[in-house]
């Protein structure tokens, strides 16, 4: 069986592959804020393993996993699980990862990295900022941005989406901006703290333990 070295991996922000939201010239300006680094739900996982891992298609996961808990830890955790899903299949074609363990880890339900993402949620946002996440990503707007995120995961590790990117309207549009102008927005989006160094370890950790975990 092929070994995972410990510590091996830390998730980061995916930035500069694809874009979240349209980046035409007549959207450019009302939309800077919600550009291409705004996807706050396409994680990639990035390795420190003997191997590097990337892809996995699991389109199941794609706003369909049911979670019981506020709906952006549902987000984050969906979108944390389905990484690291893409990584192990990959590592799994490369002879990295034994096929014992790449099927475990696809058998992962998002509940697995609640408990991380509520860890991280609480430490960076008050609990009215994370109702406020809450209500927005309760919105058909909001769950549209999230399912966007998700399928730019496949984008950020080139591989095709099992499904075509949504599309936002000029009042969508309108939505996604005033949601990135409040406080809630500002630190989801901009400042992206749930993609955080201080984040990542913890996802990180908990990558390690369910591989840990798979392998038994």
């Amino acid at each position: 069986m092929a070994r995972f070295k410990e510590n091996a991996v830390r998730s980061r922000a995916e930035t500069g592959v694809g874009r979240c939201v349209d980046d035409s010239p007549q959207k450019r300006t009302s939309m800077s804020r919600v550009r291409a680094h705004f996807c706050l739900s396409s994680v990639r996982f990035r390795t420190h393993m003997s191997i590097r891992i990337a892809i996995l298609t699991v389109s199941s996961l794609i706003c369909s996993a049911a979670v019981a808990g506020p709906v952006a830890n549902e987000a984050f955790a969906q979108a944390a699980l389905l990484g690291m899903q893409l990584s192990v299949k990959k590592a799994a074609q490369e002879g990295g990862a034994s096929h014992e363990t790449y099927a475990c880890v696809q058998r992962l339900t998002p509940e697995v990295f609640v408990a991380a993402v509520d860890a991280v949620m609480s430490a960076a946002l008050t609990q009215q900022q994370r109702d406020d996440a809450d209500r927005f990503f309760s919105s058909d707007v909001g769950r549209k941005y999230l399912k966007h995120g998700l399928l730019q995961t496949y984008n950020a590790v080139g591989q095709k989406p099992p499904e075509a990117l949504p599309s936002f309207s000029d009042v969508e549009y309108s939505a996604l901006s005033s949601f990135a102008s409040t406080s809630t927005g500002q630190l989801l989006i901009t400042r992206q703290v749930m993609q955080s160094p201080a984040a990542r370890q913890v996802y990180g950790r908990r990558i390690s333990e369910l591989v840990a975990e798979c392998k038994q």
